[in-house]
């Protein structure tokens, strides 16, 4: 994604930084906040079209806790490649959430927006276990949160209708993980979809 923001775009190599350092939504909002400092008043949000609902809330969230709602969130949801079978066993579908985080990439479209409903399910709880220690990441009012489970359930729904259709999906490659252009930010997950 660098080189053809580079190549295509013509931004500079040295507009370009990755973030990379974090294990989860919450951490990479809380580095990106630091990488972009006081001036950003624009992050653009680059990540999967199954993971863009709860990550815009989390990036909300986190913007509310620093004081930064200044920021104005830009989404660009990109339609990924997930396994059109799943390579899970029956284990790992009704096992732990551990044991599923470890094989997310193994996960069809499907799969991953039902995890991505239960994750959103116990948002609160994820927001306090993936800030770290000394940093409060309180929820959004109800009603964000509410607007964020019916996107994922939404393309719950069409997933399941296209699946039955038959109707084909685009397959890609990876998302990288983050980079920040100029004055703006632009998050990308990395993700993994063969």
């Amino acid at each position: 994604m660098s080189k053809q923001l580079e190549e295509e775009e013509g931004v500079p190599k040295n507009s370009i930084h990755m973030e990379a350092t974090s294990a989860n939504t919450v951490q990479n909002a809380l580095n990106v906040l630091k990488m972009v400092g006081a001036g950003c008043q624009k992050l653009h949000l680059v990540t999967s079209d199954f993971h863009m609902p709860r990550c815009a809330y989390v990036y909300e969230a986190v913007l509310k806790s620093q004081n930064r709602e200044d920021i104005t969130l830009v989404r660009h949801p990109v339609s990924e490649g997930c396994p059109t079978e799943s390579k899970l066993g029956d284990e790992l579908l009704d096992g732990a959430v551990g044991a599923r985080l470890l094989r997310v990439n193994d996960m069809t479209k499907l799969e991953r927006l039902q995890f991505e409903r239960y994750l959103l399910a116990n948002e609160e709880d994820y927001l306090k276990k993936d800030s770290p220690k000394g940093v409060t990441v309180e929820p959004l009012p109800k009603a964000r949160l509410t607007a964020a489970q019916k996107e994922v359930d939404d393309m719950i729904e069409e997933e399941q209708e296209r699946k039955q259709s038959g109707a084909p999906r685009p397959s890609f490659g990876f998302i990288l993980s983050a980079v920040f252009v100029g004055q703006n930010f632009l998050h990308l997950l990395t993700t993994k979809c063969t």
